[in-house]
């Protein structure tokens, strides 16, 4: 008989995330979810880039980022902040996290070829453990946007918050990181 992760179920069977049913999304997407809040943009939170060099920022078209600029907001900055509802992050930051394993609990190894792009971080600093027990990151970095050339085969883009789609629709910076991404998977552009 198998038990609960978490002591909230409600029917003795394991449950709560995917990664406690024995489905973690790293597996398909290249991040695990360590948390959710609410998006309003006090509490919601930006972008920040890590790796400026990468070609999904420069082609088909430059981005236009500059190094300490942050993105992923309207151009106020004020609303429609990405990293907000759910947010989602690579193992070697989730470890970091994690600072009591249980009793036969398991982290486990990072997959290779995982290109952090962007670091989300939330001004309130929370976040869920690997274990989910609530914690604090020490700079509030809690999601991670990927590049993920699987060694298996298959590329991803994973933005690592729920709440990029609502950024998407007001930031022209991640709108053109986003044309490159579709780009760089072999989508083109419409002419109308």
């Amino acid at each position: 008989v198998q038990t609960c992760a978490l002591p909230i179920c409600h029917d003795g069977k394991r449950g709560s995330l995917l990664r406690e049913c024995g489905y973690p999304a790293w597996r398909v997407i290249g991040l695990e979810c360590c948390g959710w809040g609410d998006v309003e943009a006090k509490s919601a939170g930006v972008y920040y880039p890590e790796n400026l060099d990468h070609p999904l920022f420069h082609s088909p078209e430059p981005v236009g980022l500059k190094p300490g600029e942050v993105f992923g907001s309207s151009p106020d900055g004020k609303s429609r902040r990405a990293v907000g509802h759910e947010y989602d992050c690579r193992w070697s930051r989730l470890a970091t996290m994690t600072s009591r394993t249980p009793d036969g609990g398991v982290v486990p190894v990072e997959p290779k070829g995982i290109t952090t792009l962007a670091v989300g971080k939330r001004p309130s600093k929370i976040a869920l453990d690997f274990f989910t027990n609530a914690t604090l990151t020490a700079d509030g970095a809690v999601a991670d946007m990927i590049y993920w050339e699987r060694p298996e085969g298959g590329r991803i883009f994973n933005a690592g918050a729920i709440g990029a789609g609502w950024a998407l629709s007001v930031d022209p910076k991640l709108q053109a990181l986003m044309r490159n991404t579709l780009a760089r998977f072999g989508i083109q552009r419409s002419s109308g």
